[in-house]
């Protein structure tokens, strides 16, 4: 095993012989191939020469000897992002820091939601109109940075990705849980927006994208949506080819989940109870339809994927403790929603018989087969919500967690080993570190054509201080 802190190897024009992987060194310049020995004992070397510096470091070793990127003095391997465009401007150290934390990684690629969940803990909402922060990635950034992590992983010759998905599963072995790792494309946001344009006019959709970052990364992605409108015929035409893509066993690999989440707490719904409590049941009752059927249009277009393992339904509501002010959003209520969904979905899959559709079923036996399995789709109630930032009118019961924001004295450790730390991509380029209850800022910003422009606030709002990843600390 090698030792921590190597020193730097004096090379020679011929380069070293021993456990070498030549292979894996991609030139940027025929010129780099100068006596390398002329390197020692000099402070400024160039980009190209501490490019060539950092290949014949990792050449060094072989493949099977390099078990983390700590078992190297970092600043030997800066030079070895020479000529990736998204990385540009960063240190090494900065570079290891996005890689290392990516066990679990959020690349929300657009930022934009029309659900106005009250329970939303990251407030998910439409972009403000009349506001120059931008909220949604240039595709171009983002073909950028897929290509430049797999071409570092090239150079570097491991997988640190994978390394950071093993320590991710390690960490959760004493949180009385597991998780796989994963990635998303999504913050605060509907999967069913998930798209990007590039210069060329050409719109790459969900799973375009998420095979792109599959690719460079090895994460699995997850696919959350809310249910839409039946009469969106773009979004229904969306939806059903990433049905029809991730039906393919062939690509099932690429997926993790695809969630439909149901909750009684939907902005439709908190609008039909408005209603209700008005004495409107009219209105309550259209409202309460327009989401029933939103839902049970997103589990009919998904009927191809109810017997695989990525596809889920996921049911929330308040916590009965919450009280009889929210009596609209606990169990009972969830329950009796459901209820009209299952029946919904059973009338559908009637419709299409009747009118000699057999595109699901023939039989009403076929039919109730279809809703038996979406029934078994349906997770355990989930009942932990966070504080809404628009209104706080939820909030989450027994939270035990012990919050950075309220500790004056913490240190970069105390940050980055929080359970389930996971790097957060903002589409201006901007490196947040996350949990499941904190969001932290970093030095960091990615070389996006957008970095210089704001984009969406972050929320949780994140803590004022920021982690300094080039000197390890926590400001």
């Amino acid at each position: 095993m090698l030792i921590k802190n190597i020193s730097v190897p004096i090379f020679t024009g011929k380069h070293n012989q021993i456990q070498k992987n030549t292979h894996n060194q991609t030139p940027i310049n025929q010129g780099l191939t100068q006596d390398i020995v002329t390197f020692k004992g000099r402070n400024n070397l160039s980009a190209e020469e501490k490019y060539q510096r950092a290949l014949d470091i990792v050449d060094c070793f072989s493949k099977d000897q390099i078990q983390n990127m700590d078992d190297f003095d970092q600043k030997h391997l800066d030079g070895i992002q020479y000529g990736l465009k998204s990385f540009e401007n960063l240190s090494f150290p900065q570079i290891y820091f996005i890689l290392s934390n990516m066990g679990e990684i959020t690349i929300p690629v657009v930022r934009d939601c029309s659900g106005m969940c009250p329970a939303c803990y990251v407030n998910g909402r439409p972009k403000e109109r009349n506001k120059d922060a931008i909220s949604r990635m240039d595709f171009e950034d983002f073909k950028n940075l897929t290509n430049d992590i797999k071409e570092i992983t090239h150079r570097l010759n491991f997988n640190c990705v994978e390394k950071s998905t093993q320590k991710s599963i390690q960490n959760t072995y004493g949180t009385g849980y597991y998780t796989l790792p994963s990635s998303a494309l999504f913050y605060d946001s509907d999967g069913k927006d998930v798209w990007l344009q590039d210069e060329k006019g050409t719109i790459h959709e969900f799973p375009e994208l998420n095979k792109m970052l599959y690719d460079a990364t090895g994460l699995k992605g997850l696919f959350d949506t809310a249910g839409w409108s039946p009469k969106n015929s773009v979004v229904q035409k969306r939806i059903e080819n990433i049905v029809k893509y991730y039906s393919n066993p062939e690509h099932e690999k690429e997926i993790d989940q695809i969630n439909i989440s149901v909750n009684t707490y939907h902005g439709i719904m908190q609008k039909a109870n408005e209603y209700k409590n008005k004495g409107d049941i009219e209105s309550y009752n259209r409202m309460k339809k327009a989401y029933i059927n939103n839902i049970v249009n997103a589990m009919y277009t998904c009927t191809p994927l109810v017997e695989k393992d990525c596809y889920q339904i996921l049911i929330k509501a308040v916590d009965d403790r919450q009280g009889e002010g929210f009596k609209d959003y606990n169990k009972d209520a969830i329950f009796n929603l459901i209820k009209e969904i299952i029946s919904t979905l059973h009338i559908r899959y009637m419709s299409d018989i009747e009118n000699n559709n057999y595109k699901y079923a023939k039989t009403e036996e076929d039919v109730i087969n279809l809703v038996s399995k979406h029934i078994k789709k349906f997770s355990p109630l989930i009942t932990s919500l966070s504080p809404s930032t628009r209104d706080n009118i939820f909030a989450t019961i027994d939270d035990d967690y012990d919050y950075i924001k309220d500790q004056k004295n913490v240190s970069y450790d105390d940050v980055t080993k929080q359970k389930l730390s996971s790097i957060l991509i903002d589409v201006n380029g901007k490196v947040y570190l996350q949990n499941d209850h904190e969001v932290f800022k970093t030095d960091i910003c990615l070389n996006f054509k957008n970095k210089d422009k704001e984009a969406k606030q972050i929320y949780p709002l994140p803590d004022k201080r920021t982690i300094n990843t080039k000197e390890k600390i926590f400001n």
